[in-house]
């Protein structure tokens, strides 16, 4: 059966892929310079077999921490399952394509640090009644994107084999990283997300008894999408940076 190969190719590749979730943490929380990428054309885009996958993984994430608390999301649109099925098997990426479009996944990790170090994570139930997940395109209005309780099959299917997956990978941390489909398309059929057009993917927690509300914002375009820019001295530079933040040449 299709989602028999699809699973199989997914356990292949997705402990390096959540390997780079948390390893990027660190980089997540840098600084970069003021972006804007309707004033300058930007470069080529990379095919999608050519596309770093542990770089797609960690351009689509956010994380927010505290001495007392732990947050983190992963946005999964579909260019990331044909980008990752690509390099194995072309055909079932342009299978992916047919079965997630309409869709976007968050992956979504909350806990309560306790004193000691540890972590309370958060149940699903208790995550879904507090999720939202906004787009905000650089030219346009706020669209918030409406979940799906009962996705197509195979992506149902494919959900469900995440979970122990992680587990095995992250222990209790991937155990407890939660998977949330949401509706992508408009009335119109168009899409309402694109990892290829300057904007924020915001994902919203509305607070719990024990910590605030969480806003984490994944900056658009998705860097390892296109192809690498340099400044003058040899250093990469951001899809979305006007100037180089060393030299202030135009990019």
């Amino acid at each position: 059966m299709p989602y028999t190969r699809f699973a199989a190719l997914v356990n292949r590749f997705l402990v390096a892929i959540v390997s780079a979730f948390l390893l990027s943490c660190s980089a997540l929380t840098a600084n970069t310079p003021s972006t804007d990428t309707a004033a300058h054309p930007l470069p080529a885009r990379k095919p999608l077999q050519a596309v770093v996958i542990d770089e797609f993984t960690r351009d689509t994430q956010a994380l927010r921490t505290s001495d007392y608390a732990f947050v983190q999301a992963w946005w999964i649109p579909v260019e990331f399952w044909q980008a990752a099925l690509s390099q194995v098997n072309p055909a079932l990426a342009q299978q992916s394509l047919d079965v997630l479009k309409p869709y976007s996944m968050v992956a979504v990790v909350q806990a309560d640090v306790t004193a000691l170090g540890g972590f309370v994570f958060y149940s699903r139930a208790d995550l879904q009644q507090r999720l939202q997940l906004q787009w905000q395109p650089a030219q346009g209005e706020v669209v918030t994107l409406h979940p799906v309780s009962q996705p197509n099959s195979t992506l149902q299917n494919l959900v469900t084999q995440l979970s122990p997956l992680l587990s095995r990978a992250m222990g209790e941390m991937g155990r407890n990283m939660q998977f949330f489909v949401f509706e992508d398309v408009k009335a119109d059929g168009t899409r309402v997300t694109d990892p290829y057009s300057a904007g924020t993917l915001r994902v919203n927690l509305a607070p719990s008894e024990t910590q605030a509300a969480a806003q984490l914002d994944i900056e658009l375009p998705v860097n390892a999408l296109y192809e690498p820019r340099l400044c003058a001295n040899g250093k990469p530079a951001h899809i979305s940076w006007q100037y180089c933040p060393w030299d202030g040449q135009p990019l």
